[in-house]
């Protein structure tokens, strides 16, 4: 494993036994085994900092795989991310949790089996469990909120 430090402070409390040291000075040594950081005694975060305005970059097999930007715009297989989080493949939400929101707003899932709803509040019921439907389509605000059933498609403003 290798860690390459410049000005860079890593703050522990307490550390595992490593196969790697790095010496920081006037900062205690780091060591462990697979990880750093501390056991579950330790109620502490574990910081990382970088106090100029330059990236953090995480690299596994000699890849780089992610980079945090001093400006704190995060790419995940992206150098050089353009946007606040800037992901180069694809993004999988997995159950329960698959639904995407923005604002607070569910604005598209697929609760059920075989269904896709987007728009805020689209197929409500059916996302709460209050309700039952597979193979439906809905798109719009609130297509098909109250809606159950099979095989249904809605398509505009509170349709369905």
């Amino acid at each position: 494993m290798s860690l390459i430090l410049c000005n860079v402070s890593l703050i522990f409390a307490q550390s595992t036994s490593a196969t790697f040291n790095v010496i920081i000075p006037n900062r205690p040594n780091i060591a462990g085994n697979d990880y750093v950081g501390w056991d579950n005694t330790v109620n502490v975060p574990l910081e990382i900092r970088h106090n100029a305005n330059q990236s953090i970059i995480f690299y596994t097999t000699g890849i780089q795989r992610a980079t945090i930007l001093g400006n704190g715009r995060v790419g995940i297989g992206i150098n050089n991310p353009l946007w606040q989080l800037d992901v180069a493949d694809e993004i999988n939400i997995s159950q329960p949790r698959n639904y995407y929101m923005i604002g607070g707003e569910t604005v598209l899932h697929n609760a059920g089996t075989e269904n896709i709803f987007t728009g805020v509040n689209c197929g409500k019921d059916i996302l709460a469990g209050s309700a039952s439907g597979n193979m439906n389509v809905f798109n719009g605000y609130s297509a098909g909120e109250f809606a159950s059933g099979n095989d249904n498609v809605f398509i505009g403003h509170s349709t369905g």
